[in-house]
């Protein structure tokens, strides 16, 4: 009866988890005062060998598969939540960027050509020149 009544507090998942031991502590106590006044001294209570019907045992196994689904989609969603705000940081950093540049081209309309020379890949040979174009070196040379 004291079994029953402290089980009863309980759900069936706690046998299973970290409440083990309080669940064995509250009965070990409820026991030992019991028997106690016969005089009989209880050393420990031990819960062992839990059993449940294999139709309950396969629905705590669907429970756990089903919450660990839940977890997966918990870290799925909060990495996507991550990417957007990294995402949303570029774009106002590239915003940011786009409107001092778009500054600096009213203030010095030659820093274009900074810009254009500065993204040439680093094996073209050019001169920079005060006119409009820029001049191949190659095509000077001849063939």
């Amino acid at each position: 009866s004291i079994v029953r009544m402290a089980m009863s507090g309980y759900g069936i998942m706690d046998v299973y988890s970290n409440k083990r031991e309080e669940i064995q502590d509250q009965i070990y106590k409820k026991i030992k005062r019991q028997l106690g006044l016969d005089g009989i001294i209880i050393e420990g209570v031990a819960i062992r060998n839990v059993q449940f019907t294999g139709e309950f045992a396969k629905s705590v196994e669907e429970k756990q598969i089903a919450q660990q689904k839940a977890q997966k989609m918990e870290y799925v969603l909060e990495e996507e939540r991550k990417e957007a705000e990294r995402k949303e940081i570029e774009a106002q950093g590239k915003a940011k960027a786009i409107k001092i540049v778009s500054r600096e081209l009213r203030t010095n309309p030659n820093y274009i050509k900074y810009l254009y020379v500065d993204k040439i890949a680093d094996d073209v040979k050019v001169i920079v020149s005060d006119q409009s174009t820029i001049i191949d070196l190659k095509g000077l040379i001849g063939p």
